[in-house]
């Protein structure tokens, strides 16, 4: 994805229950993980993380990966093999991002 363009991006992230808390990646960001003690608290865990990895990427220049939409979906269902899992979209602003990271135009 071409980080000028600027706007917003969206990623699937899916949540997952294990033994005594939650853990979170975003499928289409490897390498984005978190874990929080409730569902609420690892979603916003995972909204900071992807920040983070992002605001890593534009630094690095590197380009920001392509959101996959219902596909992100389908292979999160068919990875999770029965695991108790809650997904949702988490939505970041790339404008925000700029504010700490200088972006090449």
């Amino acid at each position: 994805m071409n980080p000028d363009k600027g706007g917003k991006v969206e990623y699937l992230v899916v949540i997952e229950k294990v033994q005594n808390n939650y853990s979170a990646y975003a499928p289409e960001v490897p390498g984005c993980v978190t874990t929080g003690t409730t569902v609420e608290q690892t979603r916003n865990h995972m909204k900071e993380a992807l920040e983070f990895h992002l605001e890593g990427m534009l630094s690095d220049q590197e380009p920001l990966p392509e959101s996959r939409g219902m596909e992100a979906y389908r292979q999160a269902l068919e990875d999770s093999q029965g695991v108790e899992c809650y997904y949702c979209h988490l939505e970041i602003e790339l404008d925000k991002l700029r504010e700490t990271v200088a972006v090449p135009a």
